[in-house]
């Protein structure tokens, strides 16, 4: 069985000190660990990792939030995650799953690979090249721009027009533009935060504001929402296509069809706690615990 977990993070915050006192009440120690603090040794016979000056023990690891950083920094943040996964060590989400859903271009890929609904999506290197493209999408309705790394619904701007493009566009190097869902004439907006673990459904919000940006990280008001059969046949299969641990799923209804715009492996929860009576961190700490004991063969 289990008997310790680190959570590894860039920066500790409430969700850290839920999983941890959750997985205390279960008899498990807890570390909360840092990157910067983590030390790798390779030798002939093995490799082995060090927090501060303490061997690293830890059978089970709970990735909490990867910051930005220069191409260095977080390719070292994800080998420290892959390195620890060869060792048998389970990783919660895994340096792969990170990888795949940070990128909102290889996530959008997914989802058509897959045949998962999403809006119509541009991505390139050279919007000179290619302004004629997006000068025809641009007459059927305006389009999102949005970083390909990004989180909370941060840097996104909403592109109506060939001035929008051309004054927005400047300082991208590589530009993801996403169809608009709607119609942006509307006085509220709304979307739906799906949670997923271990391959169900958790819970489902419905996140409602005045901006087309209807992430809790900018005020918008959640409810809880039953969820529908099919969007939670759809979120059961977007969680397998990833092999999710735990995710947040991002849709929009839209003319009866759900489009699912983003997926994120490192989900927060506390706005939707304030809405939902049952404990989310005890749901995803049971799961993970699970899943962990899967890993050492113990079920």
């Amino acid at each position: 069985m289990i008997k310790e977990v680190s959570i590894i993070s860039d920066v500790h915050d409430w969700h850290s000190n839920q999983i941890c006192q959750s997985l205390k009440s279960q008899n498990i120690r807890v570390k909360k660990s840092n990157f910067v603090d983590l030390l790798a040794k390779i030798t002939r016979e093995n490799i082995s990792f060090f927090y501060l000056k303490e061997i690293f023990k830890s059978q089970s690891v709970w990735v909490r939030f990867i910051d930005g950083g220069t191409i260095e920094e977080i390719t070292h943040k994800l080998s420290i995650l892959h390195i620890m996964q060869a060792l048998g060590i389970y990783v919660h989400n895994s340096g792969s799953i990170i990888e795949k859903t940070v990128d909102k271009f290889m996530c959008s890929a997914l989802f058509s690979i897959n045949k998962i609904l999403t809006p119509k999506t541009f991505v390139f290197s050279s919007h000179k090249k290619f302004r004629e493209i997006i000068f025809k999408q641009l007459e059927r309705g305006p389009l999102l721009l949005k970083p390909i790394f990004g989180s909370q619904g941060k840097g996104i701007h909403i592109i109506k027009n060939k001035k929008d493009l051309e004054s927005k566009i400047k300082l991208q190097k590589i530009t993801y533009l996403q169809e608009f869902i709607g119609n942006i004439e509307n006085k509220k907006f709304s979307d739906i935060r799906v949670m997923v673990s271990n391959h169900k459904v958790v819970y489902a919000v419905q996140r409602t504001s005045q901006k087309f940006i209807t992430n809790a990280f900018f005020g918008s008001d959640l409810k809880k929402i039953t969820i529908s059969k099919e969007l939670y046949n759809i979120s059961k299969k977007v969680s397998k296509i990833f092999n999710l641990g735990y995710g947040g799923l991002d849709f929009i209804l839209f003319k009866k069809k759900y489009y699912l715009l983003e997926v994120n492996s490192i989900p927060s929860w506390k706005s939707s706690q304030k809405v939902l009576k049952n404990s989310i961190t005890e749901t995803l700490v049971k799961d993970f615990i699970r899943l962990s004991n899967l890993n050492l063969g113990n079920e």
